[in-house]
């Protein structure tokens, strides 16, 4: 959905300035985000041992972290695979020069698959055999192999018990995808040093396998505590997201608020002193349709009330304050 099917809804405007409908529009979609936490993105992390201080970097460069929601960190129990890829021998038949991803998931009979690890790219030999190879992890029964083409879209193309796989293009895709979650997922807490205090940029704590807790410094660090001294852990932070840049495409997690954005949007033009190009100037309009826009936006902002953030803290809503 992009801006022009909003502006298709606003059809009692007869010949609106798209390029003051265009704003608005971006004027709805920044206020529910910053608002709401409506827009989400789940990042995907392996520890390395040592290594306390990850960045939050969303996927869409046109946005930006602004909170992380107080049930947004989670980690997985059972270490998540780290494997190269190499030259395979043999012969297969898979595209030479064409490069190949893959993603590989550890399974605990008694409890399930972990998050997937992190990227693994190879570009294809003349053999046509592609070779995956791994450590193995402490609890882990098997493994899953999801295979991708495009580096973007993954699908299951195996199952083994060895920490090796070769790819030599007879397992065909199937349209299982990788986990986004686990059930050996565990919550971890999440200390705001907005509130506890900065940390220096020598700051450690205990060194140890797991990770305790998680400490967010309100804008894109996170660091682990304790250190680990082990690598492959997965772990996964949910981040709130804010459109930065000039968009006309409407993320899939706004869609749904289509109406509330044509609500705001409606508000916007009733309140617009009228011009030649402007006609439809109504206080009395203007109010209602803000405060449905509100009323929406409030019981939005009731299902993420809480959560650690730069100054945009998600608080319990005081009705009495719209």
């Amino acid at each position: 959905m992009d801006f022009d099917d909003i502006i298709g809804d606003l059809s009692e405007f007869q010949d609106l300035p798209v390029s003051k409908a265009n704003r608005w529009i971006l004027e709805a979609i920044r206020d529910l985000c910053n608002e709401t936490w409506c827009y989400t993105e789940i990042l995907t992390f392996l520890t390395t041992a040592g290594t306390f201080e990850h960045t939050l970097s969303p996927s869409d460069g046109a946005t930006m972290v602004i909170g992380i929601p107080a049930d947004g960190v989670q980690f997985c129990t059972v270490h998540t695979p780290q494997p190269s890829a190499e030259d395979g021998t043999g012969t297969g038949t898979l595209t030479a020069g064409n490069d190949y991803h893959y993603k590989v998931t550890a399974i605990a009979d008694d409890y399930g698959e972990t998050l997937p690890c992190a990227l693994v790219t190879h570009e294809c030999p003349a053999t046509g055999v592609i070779s995956l190879d791994w450590d193995d992890i402490d609890g882990a029964d098997s493994y899953r192999i999801y295979q991708s083409t495009d580096g973007t879209n993954f699908y299951y193309v195996s199952e083994v018990d060895d920490s090796e796989y070769d790819d030599d293009g007879s397992d065909t895709p199937t349209t299982a995808v990788p986990p986004t979650t686990s059930v050996l997922m565990k919550d971890i807490g999440l200390g705001n040093t907005i509130i506890e205090g900065s940390f220096s940029s020598t700051w450690r704590s205990r060194e140890g396998e797991g990770i305790g807790k998680i400490f967010y410094d309100g804008g894109t660090t996170i660091r682990l505590d304790t250190i680990p001294d082990t690598s492959g852990m997965g772990f996964q932070v949910k981040v709130a997201l804010y459109p930065i840049s000039e968009i006309t495409t409407i993320p899939a997690q706004i869609a749904p608020y289509r109406t509330e954005i044509g609500h705001f949007v409606r508000g916007k033009v009733f309140g617009h002193p009228k011009t030649k190009t402007m006609l439809w100037y109504d206080p009395q309009e203007r109010n209602y349709y803000m405060a449905q826009y509100r009323r929406a936006r409030a019981r939005l902002k009731m299902r993420v009330f809480t959560g650690f953030g730069h100054g945009n803290r998600v608080k319990p809503v005081d009705f009495l304050s719209w």
